[in-house]
């Protein structure tokens, strides 16, 4: 694997006999750090800021590998962890996939899927890999939306709250299911401009499930008006957030290294 440290790191990389190319720190000149993950060259930051120069590169550094989906991590318990992922998945990914072809000529609703599904999970289980792991940034916001759910069905002071046009009580549900389903486009549309980093076919279409059942959810489940709009407020604030995130990428440059 290629690796492209910046000074500092590539003196201990060059002392334990890694081979290495240096890169530019953002501060020292172009093409850098920044611009590499532009170029896509770096596909895996690790970034560990020290000092008040290393916290301004970390900002640049962190900004493009949001914008062109870049794994970034800051800690070295996150690098420790990855490390340990990417081994994990050299092997278990290949075992699982010789899995799926073994059983991908049957149907889904042979039985002899569920048998699949129990070899995979054994590989899960016996890995510690939680297979849900990407909609637990999701889901951590679970307990803010229930506890905004059960302050909006007692809170006295917003029953019978009117909102705009035909929503005129924000602790009761949208008449009409216009909310629940503009925010489910919404949360659709924001994982859509989100640079994905899941790799794994079933996890993203887990992903892609994820605003339909959202939006299923508050439709055949009715919940207040005023919960949903919450939501859908996130959504519209996420979009514009990465929607500034994508106007403001750093700009291409030439590939050759400057010198010196």
């Amino acid at each position: 694997m290629p690796r492209s440290p910046t000074r500092g790191t590539a003196a201990y990389l060059r002392a334990h006999g890694l081979p290495i190319e240096v890169v530019y720190k953002v501060n020292e000149g172009r093409p850098n750090v920044a611009d590499e993950i532009l170029n896509r060259t770096i596909d895996l930051v690790i970034n560990t800021p020290l000092g008040r120069e290393s916290f301004f590169d970390d900002r640049a550094v962190r900004r493009a590998a949001m914008v062109h989906g870049v794994p970034c991590i800051t800690t070295l318990t996150g690098a420790s962890a990855a490390v340990s992922a990417i081994r994990a998945l050299r092997s278990e990914g290949l075992e699982v996939r010789a899995i799926q072809d073994r059983y991908k000529k049957y149907g889904m609703r042979d039985p002899r899927k569920a048998e699949m599904n129990k070899e995979v999970m054994a590989i899960y289980a016996r890995e510690g890999i939680n297979p849900l792991g990407s909609c637990l940034p999701m889901m951590a916001q679970m307990p803010i939306w229930i506890g905004l759910y059960s302050m909006l069905t007692v809170a006295i002071e917003l029953r019978h709250a009117p909102w705009i046009g035909w929503i005129d009580d924000l602790s009761g549900p949208d008449p009409y299911y216009i909310l629940p389903v503009l925010m489910a486009v919404l949360m659709y549309a924001a994982q859509k401009m989100t640079p994905m980093t899941i790799t794994d076919p079933g996890q993203q279409r887990m992903m892609n499930l994820m605003p339909i059942m959202f939006g299923g959810m508050f439709v055949f489940f009715p919940t207040s008006s005023g919960l949903v709009l919450y939501i859908l407020a996130q959504n519209v604030v996420g979009i514009a957030q990465q929607w500034h995130l994508n106007r403001s990428a750093p700009l291409k440059v030439p590939a050759k290294r400057a010198a010196k």
